[in-house]
């Protein structure tokens, strides 16, 4: 079955695409900091959502389909900024295997 059609006005939103990265502080010590790779267009659909309950507390994410024009090196240990919010990748696949879009499945806590 063939992928849905994508058209770039459904493109909306700007969005920051964050990897970890290593430095030093004032002291020595190596500290971990996101660092952004890049700015692309995206699309951002939320999927799904849940609620579990986790030490005692009710916890809630919801599961968005974020896609963007392809882009090599993207990969589940990135993360996407838009605005305030922040979405962990989850999957990320070149759709239809013709390096067009990126599909990333991403998971928001909330």
């Amino acid at each position: 079955m063939p992928a849905p059609a994508i058209k770039i006005g459904q493109l909306r939103h700007r969005v920051a695409i964050q990897h970890v990265t290593e430095t030093r502080d004032d002291d020595g010590s190596v500290v971990q900091v996101w660092a952004t790779l890049c700015h692309p267009r995206a699309e951002i659909v939320p999927l799904n959502g849940s609620e579990d309950f986790v030490a005692q507390g009710l916890s809630a994410s919801i599961i968005h389909r974020i896609t963007i024009r392809f882009r090599e090196g993207i990969t589940p240990k990135m993360k996407i900024v838009w605005g305030d919010r922040e979405f962990e990748i989850v999957t990320a696949r070149n759709l239809d295997e013709r390096g067009r879009w990126l599909v990333m499945n991403c998971e928001e806590a909330v």
